[in-house]
């Protein structure tokens, strides 16, 4: 595991546990209300995130990293097939950026890239049973990104205060995230 990977495993982890078990597809028994409700808080979250990610050509966001996908395009298919799109939803893009260096916006991009591993396991959950709706934004993946996108991380972040930087833009992501989820007993 690279030093960056490391770093970014341990200083998200208890984040990632707090959105694991507070996400509305969390439930057991999640059903189309509460995909709905899941893809409406990740476009609050994504659309800003992806607005000010799509400024930048280097780091992440350059030819050294997989293509720029906006994946809040696959959120708003899936909310249109459901006639669920938010009306005069208002998104708080001017939130961002706090930093403006490459390697926060790798961190980022690494909360953004490791929530498609999530939507893998959640599609696999939840197909069957939300069948016949495709849940084309858990299903929507390109096979070998990920490790991709992890060889593009260790190889461009690689200093302390670059792998630091990395650091505090997954936090930021992971906490952008955490306050667009109703308030529930802390876990």
């Amino acid at each position: 595991m690279s030093p960056v990977l490391s770093a970014l495993r341990t200083s998200t982890k208890e984040k990632h546990r707090i959105l694991d078990a507070s996400m509305p597809l969390a439930n057991p028994e999640a059903d189309w209300f509460d995909y709905i409700d899941h893809l409406n808080i990740l476009a609050t979250w994504l659309i800003p995130l992806e607005h000010w990610l799509a400024k930048h050509c280097d780091g992440p966001q350059g030819e050294q990293a997989p293509a720029f996908i906006r994946y809040s395009d696959l959120i708003a298919l899936d909310l249109a097939q459901a006639d669920a799109l938010p009306a005069n939803r208002c998104f708080d893009i001017a939130s961002w950026p706090k930093q403006e260096n490459s390697a926060y916006r790798w961190g980022i991009s690494y909360v953004i890239e490791g929530s498609q591993l999530g939507g893998e396991f959640l599609y696999k959950r939840l197909s069957a049973r939300l069948a016949p709706r495709k849940l084309g934004y858990l299903q929507g993946k390109q096979s070998g990104r990920w490790p991709a996108f992890l060889q593009a991380l260790a190889t461009y972040v690689v200093t302390p205060m670059d792998i630091d930087s990395a650091c505090a833009g997954a936090v930021d992501a992971f906490d952008a995230l955490l306050k667009q989820l109703p308030v529930r007993e802390q876990l």
